[in-house]
């Protein structure tokens, strides 16, 4: 009954479609032409993942009609969706454009997790997803390189030209002439958008790897790639969670030279320029204002200390309730920064416990009930990420239904007593 449950022990009828094109589809709705992507040449309609929904839309159906479907997580999200419709029509008085980003950026992406297929479709998918996955990766560090090295001309040009009078645009002019601290900007957006990237691109050959025994790429290539797409990013929990990634890929009765090549690229790291006047200037800064997470913990330490106002329990105050409860405290931040504050402002306490469930508790459950532990550590790693961020709980973003494909795709890859029919 459990495992009928988390979706591991039934049967269903599956055919192997996502073996290449779902997979290419996810890949270029959702990690390449994402929101920042989609900025410059959408501008307003940005919000509106169009391709996503379309892709989306039409594999939940056709996995519907071919009964490949957790039925019990399915139609609770269903609800959940309808219930926050009802919200938008009689409460909160939003404009239709709300209600629209609203099935895109978060009813569709949480629908997803309830999909099951089998796992050879799944390992097929997966391959084709992850070369296309790498590729953008290589390049995306390749121009992060040119841009550091050319004093942040790349960012500037895309500012100026591409991202033009858009909040990214206005990120970056401040951070270069204000701060005068490098952080990657590119055309994928915000450092800490290029930073989950990275972290994903190390989680999933780890994984795969793991369940295929080799690397798609050589596991060195990975830790270079990665630390330095991470440094150049200049996120402080992306540094960590990367190391703590990166020594996953480690068998240490075998992979001694592994363990030393980490280390010594993470001391050659430690000591350069980039890492010494971004990551540890930051760093420092942090421990000396008593605010390592950059103003997030001070705001919610007033939020605790002075916050008049709290998140209702079954119903919230709409979509950016929570940037009006972090202006009206006054510390100069507009945004509380952790994904679950802000989602239980937005649409109250038990919506927001609902949607951990989903793209949390479940997930993690299965794993350990069908004893996949590193691919649970991994999420884990993926979990920290993106809930240091504002990122999954922005209306109109790519992060949640990123994260949910990442779910439905490890949901997928724990099945392994899943049978099917592949008619």
């Amino acid at each position: 009954m459990f495992g009928d449950t988390l979706g591991v022990s039934t049967n269903y009828n599956s055919k192997n479609y996502l073996k290449i094109n779902f997979a290419i589809l996810f890949f270029f709705s959702l990690y390449l032409f994402n929101n920042a992507l989609r900025t410059t040449v959408l501008y307003e309609l940005s919000f509106y993942n169009i391709p996503f929904f379309i892709t989306s839309f039409l594999y939940i159906i056709f996995s519907f009609k071919k009964g490949n479907i957790n039925y019990l997580l399915f139609y609770m999200i269903l609800s959940l969706s309808i219930f926050i419709s009802l919200e938008y029509v009689f409460l909160w008085k939003h404009p239709i454009s709300f209600l629209i980003m609203s099935i895109i950026s978060l009813f569709l992406p949480l629908l997803m997790t309830a999909i099951i297929i089998d796992r050879e479709s799944i390992m097929q998918g997966f391959l084709k997803f992850l070369k296309f996955y790498n590729s953008l990766i290589i390049i995306l560090l390749i121009f992060g390189v040119i841009d550091y090295i050319s004093g942040s001309k790349i960012q500037l040009y895309l500012a100026n030209n591409f991202f033009k009078e858009s909040q990214l645009s206005q990120l970056i002019m401040t951070e270069y002439y204000y701060y005068g601290i490098y952080r990657y900007y590119s055309f994928l957006g915000h450092p800490l958008t290029n930073a989950n990237y990275f972290l994903v691109f190390i989680v999933l050959n780890n994984i795969y790897s793991k369940i295929n025994k080799k690397y798609i790429i050589s596991k060195y290539l990975i830790i270079l790639i990665s630390l330095f797409g991470l440094i150049l990013s200049g996120s402080k929990t992306g540094i960590v969670l990367g190391i703590l990634a990166n020594l996953l890929m480690i068998d240490i009765k075998r992979n001694k030279f592994v363990l030393l090549f980490i280390v010594l690229v993470a001391t050659l790291f430690y000591f350069s320029p980039l890492f010494q006047q971004n990551l540890l200037a930051r760093f420092v800064e942090g421990i000396e204002t008593g605010d390592i997470t950059t103003g997030r913990n001070t705001l919610l330490t007033d939020l605790i200390r002075y916050g008049k106002e709290k998140p209702g329990i079954f119903i919230g105050g709409g979509v950016d309730y929570s940037r009006e409860v972090a202006i009206n405290l006054g510390g100069g931040i507009t945004n509380f920064e952790y994904p679950a504050i802000m989602l239980a402002y937005d649409y109250g306490i038990v919506v927001t416990i609902i949607i951990y469930l989903i793209i949390f508790i479940i997930p993690i459950v299965r794993m350990l009930y069908n004893r996949e532990y590193f691919i649970a550590i991994n999420f884990l790693l993926i979990s920290v990420m993106v809930n240091t961020n504002n990122g999954i709980a922005n209306l109109g973003s790519d992060a949640l239904a990123q994260l949910c494909f990442l779910i439905f795709l490890f949901n997928n890859l724990v099945n392994r007593n899943l049978k099917t029919n592949n008619a």
